[in-house]
Formats: structure tokens, C-alpha cells, sequence
């Protein structure tokens, strides 16, 4: 019984891999086709004002069940959370001296067992 449970985690663990790969850089952050050079504030986004809008679609925003961004106090960083089949990652990007990098899971998010909240 134990050993269906560590397979079904081990299965939903792969699936949230495989979706999360596609946002992984390799070794040096590339800017390619699938990823646009996004320079300044909020990833290259209008600042927040009154109105609630969808932020960074199709880089945070991206279908995906995303929840808690938070951004460090000077603004150089940008962490987020995806979960997919019940199993969630913390994304990172950082903005370097040429733009923003594709969003990668944080190294502090690599653990399958670890949860986002109950």
C-alpha cells in the first residue's frame, strides 16, 4: 500500500517536471525565439496601478494554475508558484544586465515532497 503511494507521487512528480522543463534555461540564461528579452521593472510590465490586470501572460501568467508572486525589495527578483496534478514548484527569474531570465525552478523547490500549503 505504501509503495502505491510513493508511485503516484513519483508519477505526479515526473508530470510537473516535465511541464515545468519547458520554462528551464540551459546553463546561461538564452534569449530565443520561445523567450522574449524583457528588460526593466515587472519584467518589462506597466507598473501596478488601480485596476487588476494579468501580469506577464505568457511568462508568469501562463494558464497554468500560478499563485503567490512575490518580488525581493529591490525588485531584481521575481519568485512564483505553479502547481499542476496537486504537486506545486516555486519559479524564479531574475533580471541580469541583459534582461530577464526565462523562469526556472528555484533551487530551494527542486524537493518533490515540498508543498506550497495544505
Amino acid at each position: 500500500m505504501a509503495l502505491r503511494g510513493v508511485h503516484r507521487s513519483l508519477v505526479g512528480w515526473l508530470a510537473v517536471a516535465a511541464v515545468v522543463l519547458g520554462c528551464q534555461p540551459q546553463a546561461q540564461p538564452e534569449r530565443g525565439a520561445d523567450f522574449p528579452v524583457l528588460t526593466g521593472p515587472y519584467l518589462g510590465q506597466r507598473p501596478p496601478g488601480a485596476e487588476a490586470e494579468l501580469f506577464a501572460p505568457g511568462i508568469v501568467s501562463t494558464g497554468m494554475y500560478t499563485r503567490d508572486m512575490a518580488m525581493t525589495p529591490d525588485g531584481r527578483e521575481i519568485y512564483f508558484g505553479v502547481s499542476v496534478g496537486g504537486l506545486s514548484v516555486i519559479m524564479q527569474t531574475k533580471l541580469t544586465d541583459e534582461g530577464w531570465t526565462k523562469p526556472e525552478v528555484a533551487p530551494f523547490s527542486a524537493n518533490p515532497a515540498m508543498m506550497l500549503g495544505p
